[in-house]
């Protein structure tokens, strides 16, 4: 199962985020009609944001949607690109569960890796920025999780000390 769980995980996300998407695009189209919203997100989208901030930051910033329109009834462009991405996230994270997954003798102490330390304060600090946004606290809430996720799967196992291997006495 821990072999799998790369592979596992990015299809069923890409799947749910199609889902949702595919959900998102008939609510939209019932509640617009021939209305202009230039900020409205169909909730089923929203969710869809929120499980996958990281994939919808990166989308946001490609594009430069920070309104979150990227599901398919804004454009099918962004949204396969937005698909990519939540497939590439959650391979990344089925990876590292997996790795984390096998024993690989003690643990005594834990160092943080600079990138991932640099990608979780980046999710954090959006989450700071985005709290007062019209999007609402829940994608700051959803930012604050994964940046406190990114930062625990982002950990170093470090090396037993001399004195732990010094067996007393």
């Amino acid at each position: 199962m821990k072999k799998k769980l790369p592979l596992l995980l990015p299809v069923f996300q890409v799947a749910l985020g199609i889902g949702l998407g595919l959900w998102g695009m008939a609510q939209a189209n019932g509640a617009l009609r021939d209305a202009a919203i230039y900020d409205y997100v169909p909730a089923p989208d929203f969710a869809s944001h929120l499980i996958n901030l990281p994939a919808t930051l990166l989308t946001a910033a490609v594009f430069r949607k920070w309104t979150f329109q990227i599901g398919p009834t804004f454009s099918w462009v962004t949204f396969s690109t937005y698909l990519v991405f939540i497939a590439v996230l959650w391979y990344l994270v089925g990876l590292r569960i997996a790795q984390r997954a096998t024993p690989s003798g003690p643990i005594l102490k834990f160092r943080f890796n600079p990138i991932g330390m640099f990608m979780g304060g980046l999710v954090f600090l959006m989450g700071i920025v985005l709290i007062h946004s019209a999007l609402g606290y829940l994608v700051s809430l959803s930012a604050f999780l994964w940046s406190f996720a990114i930062l625990l799967l982002s950990r170093k196992q470090g090396t037993p000390s001399a004195t732990a291997a010094v067996a007393p006495h």
